[in-house]
């Protein structure tokens, strides 16, 4: 799936974490929520700030299990269909605050 960068009801973006040690969500713990934080702030503003499209009017997520094994963040319009399993930035943030083990051993 590529996107044109043309037409913002089709947006398709993707946040790529530097970090080689965090192949999936699996590897989460509480010490990167202030990197998941950051992601979110940076990248919601900078679609802001270049196709003038809210934070809620986004999907952010990531798969479950990923397509490949380098930890990165989906950013696409509401109206753009995604295929695969998602689970919502704000839902990984929220268990790992609570529970930041979750991934770890899940079986999700």
């Amino acid at each position: 799936m590529k996107w044109t960068g043309e037409q913002v009801e089709n947006l398709y973006l993707q946040a790529i974490v530097v970090r080689r040690d965090l192949l999936s969500i699996r590897d989460l713990r509480e010490e990167h929520l202030p990197l998941l934080r950051n992601i979110y702030s940076k990248c919601t503003k900078a679609i802001k700030e270049n196709y003038n499209v809210p934070s809620s009017k986004l999907r952010i997520y990531c798969h479950y299990q990923p397509s490949y094994y380098h930890l990165h963040i989906h950013f696409s319009a509401l109206s753009f269909e995604a295929p695969g399993k998602e689970i919502c930035n704000w839902e990984i943030m929220l268990i790992i605050s609570f529970i930041y083990e979750y991934f770890q051993f899940s079986l999700y």
